[in-house]
Order: C-alpha cells, then sequence, then structure tokens
C-alpha cells in the first residue's frame, strides 16, 4: 500500500481534506514546444533563465522587461510580444508561465491558458499551478530537483544551495563518463541494467577518486574497465538486516536510522510505521508489512525468516518496529 499522507500510518484512511496531494516530479521535454511568459519582471527573468538551453520557444508578453530579457530578446534567444497580454498570445502554448503580480491579471491569464490547453505555472500562486518549477541543482547531464510543491519557495532554494555546496563540480564528469559507458555497451549489445555492477564497479570508486582531489582522467579510466568487465558476473555482497526500533514514535529517526533506510533494497514494516518513515526508503525498494513482532500472520520465527530470505539475495534489509 503507498503511504497516502505525511504522519499518519498506512492502516489509517487518508481524509481528502487533510493535506494537499503532493505532486509527481517528472522532467518534461520541451524542445519545439511553446512557452508564453507573462510578465517582464525580476520574477519573470528568473523563469526565463531556467528555460534557457531547454530548446522551448519562449514568448514574453509584457509591455516593459528588465534588461537582461530585452537583451535576451535582441539575441534571438526569445520573442517579445510588447503589449498587454491577449488570448492570442496563448495560442499553441504548451506552458504558460503566470509572473505579472497582480492577482487580477493572474486570474485572467489561468483561465485563458487553460481554456487554450495549456498548463500553468503561476510565480507565487500555488493554487492556480498545474506545475510547480523546482529549485534545481545541475552537474553535467544529472539535474537534482528540490521542490516543495510550492508550499515554500524559500526553503526549496535553501535546500537547494545545502545540495549545491555538498555536489562536487565533478560529479558532473562522473556523470557523463557513466553515460558515455552506457552508450558504448548498447552499441555493443552488451548493456544490462545492472545497478550493483555499476555501483561497486564505477561510481563507488569515482566517488572516492573525485574525494582524494584525483583527476578526470581517473574517471574515464574507470568507465573504460567497466565497459571492458561488463560481462563478469557481479561479486554479490553479503546481504545486511538492520533493525530500526521506535520507527512509529513521534521523535526523529537517529542519523544512523535514515542513512540505512536510504540504502535500503527491502523494508519490513510493522502497523504503526507511519508514511513519512517509509518515504525514507528509495522508491524503488520492496516494501512488505508485518504483524508487530512478527511475520505476516504475526509468527516471529516466519518474520526472521524473511529477513533472511532477503539478506540471502545480497539485498539490504531493514526492519522497521514500531515500539522500543
Amino acid at each position: 500500500m503507498e503511504p497516502a499522507s505525511a504522519g499518519r500510518t498506512l492502516n489509517e484512511a487518508a481524509s481528502p481534506e487533510a493535506e494537499p496531494h503532493r505532486g509527481y516530479v517528472v522532467s518534461w521535454r520541451l524542445a519545439g514546444r511553446r512557452v508564453v511568459v507573462v510578465g517582464g519582471g525580476p520574477a519573470a527573468e528568473a523563469k526565463v533563465t531556467g528555460l534557457l538551453g531547454t530548446g522551448a520557444e519562449i514568448v514574453v508578453v509584457a509591455p516593459e522587461v528588465v534588461a537582461r530579457l530585452e537583451e535576451l530578446a535582441a539575441a534571438g534567444a526569445l520573442t517579445w510580444v510588447a503589449r498587454r497580454v491577449r488570448r492570442r498570445h496563448l495560442r499553441r502554448a504548451a506552458l504558460v508561465v503566470v509572473a505579472t503580480g497582480t492577482e487580477r491579471t493572474n486570474a485572467w491569464v489561468c483561465r485563458h491558458a487553460h481554456r487554450a490547453g495549456a498548463l500553468v505555472n503561476a510565480v507565487d500562486d500555488p493554487r492556480r499551478c498545474d506545475v510547480t518549477v523546482p529549485a534545481v541543482v545541475r552537474r553535467g547531464p544529472a539535474t537534482v530537483a528540490v521542490t516543495t510543491d510550492g508550499q515554500s519557495p524559500a526553503a526549496a532554494r535553501f535546500l537547494r544551495e545545502h545540495l549545491s555546496a555538498a555536489l562536487p563540480a565533478e560529479m558532473g564528469e562522473m556523470v557523463a563518463q557513466a553515460a558515455s559507458a552506457r552508450a558504448r555497451l548498447r552499441r555493443q549489445g552488451r548493456y544490462r541494467y545492472d545497478y550493483y555492477a555499476w555501483k561497486q564497479r564505477f561510481f563507488e570508486p569515482a566517488v572516492e577518486a573525485i574525494a582524494a582531489g584525483r583527476g578526470p582522467g581517473v574517471l574515464e579510466e574507470l568507465a573504460r574497465r567497466l565497459v571492458a568487465g561488463f560481462d563478469a558476473p557481479t561479486p554479490l555482497r553479503p546481504g545486511r538486516i538492520s533493525l530500526v526500533a521506535g520507527a512509529g514514535n513521534d521523535r526523529p529517526l537517529a542519523r544512523r536510522a535514515t542513512e540505512v533506510l536510504a540504502e535500503a533494497d527491502v523494508v519490513v514494516y510493522e502497523p504503526g510505521v507511519p508514511a513519512t518513515v517509509l518515504d525514507l526508503a528509495p522508491v524503488a525498494a520492496v516494501r512488505l508489512p508485518a504483524r508487530a513482532g512478527g511475520g505476516t500472520d504475526g509468527d516471529a520465527t516466519e518474520l526472521g525468516q524473511t529477513l533472511r530470505d532477503h539478506a540471502g539475495t545480497g539485498a539490504a534489509v531493514v526492519h522497521l518496529a514500531s515500539g522500543p
């Protein structure tokens, strides 16, 4: 069962009014699509900056614009329509960004954008947004997105700054080398999705090399070795079982508990464990419900066997106990 609401257990029915539904984070390819930005101030400039490089056809509609937008229009990076917005300006738009700062104008633009079949992003007006734009950290081909679903843009920016400081610039080269290696394997007809092969043979030694200050040549050599030896079986790592007790109380989990959850392949959870705790595990992790103190029928022996079976395949298994 998927978590229904933060702070509620999986056995409780979530009230539709309890809290807003979370957004589904996607990366939207806008190349060749028309994006209309209504407004010409700093907020519009920030939105346009994020759109540059997407290949979108950017149209800014505003009687006046800040100097940067005027420069981009002169350079051919966007089209500036120097007048008040009209319905015809919204035709063929895939996305309309509303950055007028005026409630009445925002409402009018959103209404007619929807009639034109466009999705809407309204600056500082989350209730009118079909899509919200995350704060992002870019490292080469990799993009790390932080979103609060429009509830606190300042919080998203703060978290982005912390992530940016924690991710060295060399991470971009690491991802680029991984992409190049994958492309070579595909061309050779040898590619398979083997996460542990990539993790053990490339990503972990690459992160160690970056931390040691070794140059991009090391990353290239690691990628070359990965491709050369990709057909060899991936050594099975010993599985592990971690017990996280007290996961059902209101206190935050210890740091080590959050770390093992972040690396989990399988999570066995007891009743009373809130959805917010399960959310700390990877989306791809298998989630298995268990009765308190036992397996699916309350048998502690069965629970132990379930944990051992999964760990025997090399999986990182976490048992979330609701009690101490």
